[in-house]
């Protein structure tokens, strides 16, 4: 007996006309099997459950180039881990913030807080203003305050 499943090649277009809303078990086209597109396609609404991996490895030099190029806001929902450099050309706002090495030319902060033992340490911020700096257990550092303006310093140490 022949099979009923065989290889299937088509010289046009295929359009399905059937509007059945896509699930995990039926939609007007459903593969049992991978797809592979060659040249270019279009997804209007797409939900993904499993972990999807982007191979390709172009460099981002701007929000226009890369691998991935989102034209919208994205969402993300848990941790974001980035493994290179990262350049944000707009405001960032963070309810906490964490970092070894901060490379800024414009920092507006209504509170910075360090909550760490710092054995010893330096402040710059030329031309700055800042409304608080809390330092809780600083043993030796310094603030050089060259063209600051600062409402408030609060140092404790242990």
């Amino acid at each position: 007996m022949s099979s009923l499943y065989s290889n299937l090649f088509f010289n046009q277009p295929i359009s399905i006309l059937d509007s059945t809303a896509s699930s995990l078990s039926s939609a007007s086209l459903f593969l049992y099997g991978g797809a592979t597109v060659q040249g270019n396609s279009n997804l209007f609404t797409t939900n993904i459950s499993g972990i999807t991996t982007i191979t390709n490895s172009t460099e981002s030099i701007n929000d226009t180039t890369g691998s991935l190029v989102v034209y919208g806001g994205v969402g993300i929902g848990k941790n974001l881990n980035v493994g290179g450099n990262t350049v944000i050309t707009g405001a960032l706002t963070a309810g906490s913030f964490a970092v070894q090495e901060l490379i800024a030319s414009n920092i507006t902060a209504s509170n910075i807080i360090v909550n760490t033992k710092v054995s010893s340490a330096s402040f710059y911020a030329p031309l700055a203003t800042i409304s608080n700096i809390v330092a809780t257990a600083t043993s030796t550092g310094s603030i050089d305050a060259t063209g600051m303006t600062v409402a408030t310093i609060l140092a404790t140490s242990s």
